[in-house]
């Protein structure tokens, strides 16, 4: 069996709500932990190779895979600031996969991550704050499925999750109350559970339930800046279908309650309200598509189309509602292998005003695009090199939604 690396991006992205802006650079390659988009990508999921039907001769019951890697390159505005400052820099990291063939119903995935960044200057968002030189993010992920007995085609699942982030994010992620204040440097603790149940037809049917709970902890939260820790759950629906020749569709439907811990609520304006505490609730729907286009599976293509609705308990400041789209060209070859990927999203704020010139104050306006690509080349036994490029772009009437930053990566990858 082939062993394929875990979309490290998506599971990134699906682990942390606050975190949405971080660096597209290897949290692309860390795509989807998303689709960890809670993804950058807003929506999907962590993406593992597909399990064997039947276990392989030869093979013992537990599949591991560890790879290392290093790399060097430039980012031009790591900070995701208005007025940006580049900067060279270094990074290490190691990966570790382990599945466990389905021989009895019983599944078993694990993966772990460690990313390692240490730039070349030092990076400073607030003249007050110490200067970082640095950013780690470590994830955990824990998958369990257990088929219920006889002919039946249920399935009971459970995931856990942890990621721990130190790192750089832009304010327009969390809408901070401070409008001047482009980016912080913030340090944060996520840790999720997803119990589920599955049931799939005899055909190409599958119907999933599950619950997500996830708490989201800052260490250095602050309700001045909008950075504070938060209890997130909800229920999940997802309904696939999958054929040879179509490939699969999926559709999601989900709801997420947010309770902040110390995060008051603010008027249309900005202004922070005293003696509130903030609570969201979110309802998003997403469309996937994924296909392989040939038999030796060399070429796939994902789309996705999402919509995501927010509305608070005070004034609605954080209302708004983003709708989306995005997806990926992948190529694999016996030694080549090329990917390039494209997300564009917009927000529309029915009550969220940004003031203009002291006098004037119009709807807030926000759009996000981000793109990537990545060429890898396979060369002696396990080594990988490979060149990575993405570009980000947000853009709106708000100063801190105003920003472009771009990465260039050089790195090599060795499987164990």
């Amino acid at each position: 069996m082939e062993r394929v690396h875990p979309n490290r991006a998506e599971m990134k992205c699906h682990s942390c709500t606050d975190f949405s802006r971080l660096k597209l650079s290897w949290l692309q390659n860390l795509t989807g932990l998303v689709g960890f988009g809670i993804t950058l990508w807003a929506g999907g999921h962590p993406e593992f190779s597909p399990l064997p039907e039947t276990p392989n001769e030869g093979v013992g019951l537990w599949l591991p895979l560890l790879t290392a890697r290093a790399g060097a390159g430039y980012r031009s505005n790591p900070e995701f600031a208005h007025d940006p400052v580049g900067t060279g820099f270094a990074s290490t990291g190691v990966d570790y996969f382990l599945l466990r063939q389905p021989t009895d119903g019983q599944t078993v995935t694990f993966f772990f991550s460690a990313e390692d960044i240490r730039y070349f200057e030092t990076l400073r968002p607030l003249t007050n704050e110490p200067g970082a030189t640095k950013e780690q993010t470590f994830i955990s992920d824990l998958r369990l499925g257990h088929a219920l007995g006889g002919h039946t085609n249920w399935v009971v699942k459970f995931e856990g999750r942890h990621v721990y982030n130190d790192q750089f994010i832009n304010t327009s992620s969390f809408d901070s109350t401070t409008t001047n204040l482009s980016s912080l440097h913030a340090t944060a603790h996520v840790g999720t559970i997803i119990p589920s149940i599955a049931w799939s037809s005899d055909g190409p049917f599958r119907v999933e339930l599950a619950a997500v709970g996830t708490r989201q902890l800052f260490l250095n939260a602050d309700p001045e800046t909008g950075l504070s820790s938060t209890w997130e759950f909800g229920p999940r629906l997802t309904l696939g279908w999958s054929s040879m020749r179509a490939g699969l569709v999926e559709l999601e439907l989900s709801g997420l309650h947010r309770e902040f811990d110390d995060r008051v609520q603010n008027s249309a304006l900005g202004l922070p309200l005293a003696e509130s505490r903030l609570r969201q609730d979110d309802f998003r729907t997403e469309l996937l598509w994924r296909r392989e286009w040939d038999e030796a599976r060399h070429w796939q293509t994902t789309l996705r189309t999402f919509y995501v609705r927010r509305r608070e308990n005070g004034e609605g400041y954080t209302d708004f509602d983003r709708l989306g789209v995005g997806g990926n060209l992948r190529y694999q070859a016996a030694a080549w292998s090329m990917r390039l990927s494209a997300r564009w999203s917009t927000y529309d704020y029915p009550r969220s005003y940004v003031v203009l010139g002291g006098v004037l104050a119009e709807l807030r306006q926000r759009t996000t695009l981000q793109t990537e690509a990545r060429l890898e080349y396979r060369f002696l036994t396990g080594y990988r090199a490979y060149v990575e490029y993405t570009w980000e772009r947000e853009g709106g009437n708000r100063i801190s939604d105003q920003y472009t930053a771009q990465v260039a990566t050089f790195g090599l990858e060795h499987d164990f």
